[in-house]
């Protein structure tokens, strides 16, 4: 048996249509990343990635698409503020909500500035870290941005 080597390919890539993506359903996946993250206006967010197994895929969908499973990011508005005013109860609640939603039992946390975020007030990695591996159900949504 002979290997042939492919050393040049030429496509259209004008004639190359989009994958179909996962279709809209809740799907269960696993945190891979929690991060946090700093707006354009200087709010700061938790970046949270996740990602659904191809095991969990529905039958209509094509596991070409997406052989390594499908990576999602959502965005959490923990904005708390800056020093040297207290942390805001509205994004202490957020925070709150965060790990409640992912169910991580979370207890007394320390906030301090974050430097890389112009001092705003934010959660420790290792805090943050806590969130990885947790496992959710994230609802599939298609629309178009309008930003």
């Amino acid at each position: 048996m002979s290997i042939v080597e492919i050393t040049e390919f030429t496509v259209d890539l004008s004639e190359v249509a989009d994958p179909l993506p996962l279709p809209v359903r809740t799907y269960p996946a696993t945190v891979i990343e929690a991060v946090p993250y700093l707006t354009k206006a200087g709010k700061v967010y938790v970046k949270v990635t996740y990602h659904i197994a191809p095991d969990v895929y529905p039958i209509e969908f094509d596991a070409e698409n997406a052989p390594d499973g499908v990576k999602l990011t959502n965005y959490n508005n923990v904005d708390c503020g800056q020093p040297p005013a207290q942390p805001s109860k509205v994004g202490l609640a957020r925070c709150r909500q965060l790990f409640d939603n992912h169910g991580v039992k979370i207890g007394s946390v320390t906030l301090r500035p974050r430097d890389e975020f112009a001092s705003s007030w934010g959660l420790s990695d290792d805090v943050l870290a806590s969130l990885v591996g947790s496992r959710v159900n994230v609802a599939v949504l298609h629309d178009t941005y309008q930003g």
